[in-house]
C-alpha cells in the first residue's frame, strides 16, 4: 500500500513538472497587431492539425471599458470574422483563424461607439 502511494506520488510530481514546460497561450509570443484605448490585440502564428492559423486574444488590461476585439481573414471575395470580448482590466480567451497564404487579415479593437483596425500578415508573426 505505502509502496503504490509513493509511486503515485512520484508520478504526480512528475505529471507536474512536465505540465510547465507545456508552452501556453499565455506563455506564447505574441505581438500587439492593432489597439485602441487600453485594448491590444495580440496574435501570433501556429500550424493546427496541419494548416495554418493566427492565434488571437484582446488584452484589455490597460483599458477602463470593455471592448471587444476581433480577425477578419478576407479570401477569394468571402471574408470571415471572429470576435473576443474583454471587461475592464482583464484578458480575453484565445481563438484562432484557419488562414492561407493570400488571406488578406485585418485585426480590430472597439467600443460601443469607436474603435481601430489595422491590416497585418501571418508572416509577420511570431511563431506561438
Amino acid at each position: 500500500m505505502r509502496r503504490a502511494l509513493g509511486l503515485t506520488a512520484a508520478a504526480g510530481l512528475l505529471a507536474g513538472g512536465l505540465v510547465g514546460l507545456a508552452p501556453t497561450s499565455a506563455s506564447a509570443a505574441y505581438t500587439t497587431v492593432a489597439e485602441y484605448d487600453g485594448g491590444r490585440v495580440q496574435a501570433c502564428r501556429a500550424v493546427v492539425d496541419g494548416g495554418g492559423v493566427v492565434r488571437f486574444r484582446l488584452d484589455n488590461r490597460r483599458a477602463g471599458e470593455t471592448h471587444a476585439a476581433g480577425v477578419t481573414r478576407a479570401r477569394d471575395g468571402d471574408s470571415r470574422t471572429v470576435v473576443v470580448r474583454a471587461a475592464a482590466g482583464a484578458s480575453s480567451s484565445t481563438r484562432t483563424v484557419p488562414v492561407r497564404s493570400g488571406d488578406r487579415l485585418t485585426a480590430f479593437a472597439q467600443e460601443e461607439s469607436a474603435g481601430a483596425a489595422q491590416d497585418f500578415t501571418r508572416a509577420a508573426l511570431p511563431r506561438c
